[in-house]
């Protein structure tokens, strides 16, 4: 049971299919249940590599996700949420408004009523029909199937629910956090949760821990604060993180590379999306700035390269950045692996700045794929469970966090780029294959 599944490409949708991938099929017959590409969906960039390097094909089961939220909207009158910002380039936000026609009194009297209807309905999320749509179709499929076990994997929080129904049915149950879930997610739609609100989120998040058969999470610091934020009781706790697939690297064309390298070019590659905010970017950017001059001292320049988001905004470009910037748009994920060979080195953040303070235990996926290109990866962000990974395989560098005065050593980054050429033995732990017979470990335990 996933949300996030291929052939939409999105950050969660390889976890599912890359552990089916690696399974033992003689052991186990697995069934799909996830969402089907409707509405905005339909919009999202596709590959659908995905499900056809998969052997045998899996029955794949998708319930629509029917968002009430702009129906609701209307029947409030609000036309936008103040509350609500777009995301430009850079982390600079632009505050929509409502009409200037309408009251002040009025204004706020339907955000009011707008507030206090999603606090109600959105339970345990914004997509809870999409969610018991799916638990009935969960059930009436145990009914003809008579599932042995259900794996369900959030986010979102409704990814659960079915796990839940099946539960009562006599269905074993593992529970997988990617995230950290309600723990994390402190506001709906832009407003901040009441009391109330976050004492039934909590609970809800609590009896899927107590309940569960077995929980799995990305990463020990996650499992580690799950388990003292809701007193988990049962020991069947493990953290399994995601991974790279060998295959992507051994199959990439470099004949022609994804972009042009001129002599005397330190070229640094970023992946995604950073969950920073704007004071962390403005520190990134500066430590990055302070890099370039040192390498410049040593007739290198610096170009950093973005796949996925365009992460400087134009006036940051235009009078803050001194080292070259090529954005390269959103690319369907086979693609990767050719950038990912050609940089020089990889930037990552362990950074969490836009989502709760406090937050800790967050595995971005890219870390994998970073380790398998073996090249020298740049943190910036706190020294955790991820900085760790990094420096037991011998390529990190970093960069420093928001409050600190560290600075890159120019060339000991350098000497690390020239001694890329070997991959660290300790990598080929974190592949998906080795992630997949950890998984089936855990199926194998809880059915016996």
């Amino acid at each position: 049971m996933t949300f996030h599944f291929p052939p939409r490409q999105s950050g969660g949708v390889f976890r599912p299919i890359r552990i089916y991938k690696h399974l033992d099929k003689d052991k186990f017959e697995i069934d799909f249940l996830t969402i089907s590409l409707f509405s905005s969906y339909r919009r999202a960039t596709r590959d659908d590599t995905l499900l056809e390097e998969v052997t045998p094909k899996p029955a794949v089961y998708r319930v629509p996700s029917v968002e009430p939220e702009n129906w609701l909207r209307a029947i409030v009158g609000e036309t936008s949420n103040g509350n609500r910002q777009s995301k430009s380039a850079g982390g600079r936000a632009l505050r929509q408004k409502t009409s200037p026609s309408v009251p002040t009194f009025t204004k706020r009297l339907l955000k009011d009523i707008y507030r206090r209807l999603i606090m109600f309905c959105y339970f345990p999320d914004q997509v809870f029909i999409w969610g018991w749509l799916s638990s009935l179709k969960a059930l009436w499929l145990h009914l003809k199937r008579r599932y042995d076990l259900i794996y369900t994997t959030s986010n979102p929080p409704s990814g659960h629910l079915p796990g839940l129904i099946l539960k009562s049915f006599g269905v074993s149950w593992i529970a997988d956090f990617r995230d950290g879930g309600n723990l994390w997610i402190k506001k709906i739609q832009g407003y901040p949760k009441g009391t109330i609100r976050q004492r039934a989120d909590f609970y809800y998040e609590k009896y899927v821990l107590d309940n569960a058969d077995y929980v799995i999470t990305q990463s020990e610091l996650l499992k580690e604060e799950l388990s003292r934020v809701y007193s988990v009781r049962h020991s069947r706790f493990k953290a399994i993180p995601n991974g790279y697939d060998e295959e992507d690297f051994i199959r990439p064309n470099m004949s022609t590379p994804p972009f042009a390298k001129a002599p005397g070019e330190l070229h640094l590659l970023h992946v995604g999306s950073w969950v920073v905010n704007p004071a962390e970017i403005d520190k990134i950017l500066e430590g990055l700035n302070v890099l370039q001059l040192a390498l410049k001292e040593r007739h290198v320049e610096l170009v950093f390269h973005a796949v996925g988001n365009d992460l400087i905004g134009e006036q940051q470009k235009e009078n803050t950045i001194r080292f070259g910037y090529r954005y390269h748009g959103v690319i369907p994920h086979p693609l990767l692996p050719p950038y990912l060979l050609a940089a020089d080195c990889y930037f990552l953040s362990s950074s969490v700045g836009k989502l709760v303070d406090g937050v800790r235990g967050v595995l971005a996926g890219k870390l994998w794929e970073y380790l398998r290109g073996g090249k020298p990866i740049i943190l910036f962000g706190p020294k955790d469970e991820a900085w760790q990974i990094i420096e037991d395989s011998g390529v990190g560098v970093y960069l420093g966090e928001l409050n600190s005065d560290h600075e890159i050593c120019a060339d000991a980054l350098l000497r690390l780029v020239e001694q890329s050429g070997n991959l660290n033995p300790k990598v080929s732990q974190h592949s998906w294959e080795s992630r997949a017979h950890a998984m089936q470990e855990v199926f194998q335990q809880v059915l016996e």
